[in-house]
């Protein structure tokens, strides 16, 4: 489709790579540096924004997809504008999405020749006036008493000694950049260094970020505005009646086991055991394989450029959680599942199997894969750079919802998969609200304590007891949730707009679930208040 709201669109998003290498790569853009994380280019920055939004308030919609590619530009831009109005970078420092994982994830996303054509060294060799540039920015926030927490610091500053080893690993493993890779592994170390000794010892003891962050935070995850203490209330409920149901199938697979315990029981399972990174990724290959197979035509339309989901095991020092990366805009790359090791050639596939439906299909890469191929009907900023978390993990979470409807998980280590994944995205919600805004637990029916802060501690334990997490993959999950406020909550928040608006969707007397799947997926993303709008 032409028209000059597109044509806007296609322009800013081009604009936006030119000056976002990270986005560049991500789009399958070619990059020759990386990117700049100064104060000077945040405020840039913001000129940058507010110069667009009065371009685009200058825009005269000519059709619906017109109307709605403004709304969803308008909604993102200034959400963006705000964040550095409020100069939140000078505090983005987390152990997922912030410079410091970017900085080593580029590497993941270069061409397959970048190591021959020289790029890859180019690049190594701007590690530190990039990771410079960063420090510059964090020692601001410092001065002017806008930091992280110093718990995000001591987790951040551990990951850069694991990021440095890769690039004096894989300069020695492909014998070129060697000189190059050791300074860029000094530079993280030494970064690494200054989080854990310096910024660390300086910055706020305080983990939560306070209802006035929180809310602006609910709205750049979601694009919608949400009462977080009502939230808090739900998430409580919804993690009850998930646990309920864990407790029934707990029974079932070793009568007298409470769901604290199931646990140990999955995993001394030989059945949901598999050793080895070879053996683990055909075991995903296979699950992401036969579900686009059955899943083709009777459920979902899965155009061929998007039948193929690469499986990768994530970089050493990555989070806890497998991630997805989508496609290239060109379809150049595929979308790529990631697996942490979390430093263990064993795995258990029991929690594994849901969590490919939601990364894989019929979750991200089928959302994002759709997406992509609508060029037609979603202007470019739509398709590449209008995201939400609460419409694209919305879906995902939805995703695995929808495949225990179709009857995958009738093996019961599966379906405690699959729950303990809705109780950890549950109590998400109950812990993100709670710790964000210094909440206490209330009088409840889990059994737990009422009064309690809800705070770190607490929220390593119930991820343990009720959401069936490892004690390390609970504490870097709390970490996360600290680290980047009201993401987390953008799961539930997201699949509880879907399941209303499919509610509604079936009191109509034609209502076709597959046919609703694609008129949802061809809204394509939104933010929740305008998905609302467009499904009601």
């Amino acid at each position: 489709m032409t028209s000059k709201v597109f044509d806007f669109a296609d322009h800013l998003v081009s604009e936006m790579a030119e000056r976002d290498p990270m986005l560049a790569i991500e789009l399958g853009i070619p990059i020759n540096a990386l990117p700049d994380y100064s104060v000077a280019k945040n405020l840039a920055d913001l000129d940058f924004y507010n110069r667009k939004l009065e371009e685009l308030n200058a825009l005269i919609a000519e059709s619906h997809f017109d109307e709605v590619a403004i709304s969803v530009m308008r909604e993102r831009l200034n959400v963006w504008r705000d964040g550095l109005l409020a100069e939140d970078y000078l505090s983005d420092l987390n152990n997922l999405a912030s410079p410091i994982q970017n900085l080593r994830m580029i590497f993941d996303l270069l061409p397959a020749d970048a190591m021959d054509s020289g790029l890859w060294v180019a690049l190594v060799t701007g590690l530190p006036a990039a990771l410079n540039s960063y420090r510059e920015t964090l020692e601001t926030g410092l001065s002017l008493n806008k930091s992280a927490s110093a718990r995000q610091a001591r987790t951040a500053a551990k990951q850069c000694f694991d990021f440095g080893a890769y690039f004096t690993k894989t300069a020695a493993e492909n014998g070129t950049g060697v000189a190059e890779a050791e300074i860029a592994a000094l530079s993280f170390e030494q970064f690494g260094d200054w989080l854990e000794s310096t910024y660390a010892e300086k910055t706020q003891s305080q983990d939560g970020v306070g209802p006035e962050r929180y809310e602006r935070e609910i709205r750049r995850w979601t694009g919608a505005k949400v009462d977080a203490f009502a939230l808090h209330e739900w998430g409580w409920q919804e993690l009850t009646s998930i646990y309920q149901r864990m407790q029934q199938v707990a029974e079932k697979i070793a009568p007298g086991t409470t769901p604290a315990g199931i646990s140990k029981v999955l995993d001394a399972d030989e059945r949901y055991v598999i050793t080895g990174e070879a053996e683990i990724l055909a075991f995903l290959r296979k699950i992401t394989d036969t579900a686009i197979a059955e899943l083709r035509d009777s459920h979902f339309k899965i155009d061929p450029k998007i039948e193929f989901c690469d499986i990768k095991i994530a970089p050493e020092g990555s989070a806890s959680a497998p991630y997805y990366m989508p496609p290239a805009e060109d379809f150049s790359r595929a979308g790529t599942t990631f697996l942490p090791k979390l430093g263990t050639d064993k795995f258990h596939t029991w929690h594994l199997v849901s969590t490919w439906y939601h990364e894989a299909v019929p979750g991200h890469h089928l959302q994002m894969g759709a997406t992509m191929l609508m060029d037609e009907q979603l202007s470019r900023f739509q398709r590449t750079v209008g995201w939400t978390s609460g419409y694209a993990e919305g879906w995902a979470l939805y995703a695995e919802r929808l495949m225990d409807e179709l009857g995958y998980f009738s093996d019961s280590g599966f379906e405690m998969g699959f729950l303990s994944a809705q109780a950890l995205r549950a109590a998400r919600v109950v812990v993100d609200t709670g710790m964000h805004l210094g909440l206490k637990t209330p009088v409840n029916a889990l059994g737990i304590e009422p009064g309690q802060p809800i705070d770190y501690e607490f929220s390593r334990n119930l991820l343990q007891t009720h959401a069936l997490q490892a004690p390390d993959v609970a504490e870097s999950e709390t970490i996360r949730y600290l680290g980047l406020p009201a993401q987390a909550i953008s799961y539930k928040l997201g699949e509880k707009m879907i399941l209303e608006l499919r509610e509604a969707a079936k009191q109509k007397a034609d209502f076709d679930l597959a046919l609703w799947h694609q008129s949802l997926l061809n809204v394509g993303p939104v933010g929740l208040d305008t998905l609302k709008l467009l499904l009601s």
